[in-house]
């Protein structure tokens, strides 16, 4: 994966504050309350933080996880539909996304240095999976908002370094 310096960083920071307040625009125009474009807008870049951080949130992501969940509560309680894929209740626990720390507590690790090792790989990969597939369920609602009130909040990738 390629990395940007830390102007470009910055660059792109500002270009995507100027684009969601851009759409929230858009949105209220064609429906949505300032409370829930705001929201969506929220949405994005935790999105986006979660996306670009998927390495540190494999040793602990216990923080990110409930912050999702609040903010899918206020999605909910704004009127917007809330996403079908994360909790509405932060006692609720959050099985679909584990981390290391979590695991090497709650599973037999090997004692083998090698096993442990394979068993390491395997679940900071497994680990990995779940934040991609959180992130294209996150995009995949956010394309539905733009759908739905004709903005264009869903990323479209073409600015990814691989």
């Amino acid at each position: 994966m390629g990395y940007l310096k830390k102007e470009q960083y910055e660059r792109r920071r500002e270009n995507a504050v100027a684009r969601n307040i851009k759409n929230e625009e858009v949105a209220v125009a064609n429906g949505m309350t300032q409370e829930q474009a705001e929201l969506i807008s929220d949405l994005c870049s935790m999105r986006h933080n979660l996306h670009s951080n998927i390495e540190h949130l494999v040793y602990d992501s216990s923080k990110e996880l409930s912050e999702l969940i609040d903010l899918n509560i206020e999605l909910k309680d704004s009127g917007l539909e809330p996403m079908d894929f994360v909790p509405l209740d932060t006692s609720d626990e959050f099985a679909s996304i584990d981390y290391i720390d979590a695991l090497l507590e709650m599973e037999d690790v090997p004692e083998d240095e090698e096993e442990r090792k394979e068993w390491y790989t395997d679940k900071t990969f497994m680990i990995h999976e779940q934040w991609d597939d959180m992130n294209r369920k996150i995009e995949a609602y956010i394309a539905k908002i733009d759908e739905k009130y004709n903005t264009k909040y869903a990323p479209t990738g073409a600015l990814r370094i691989f």
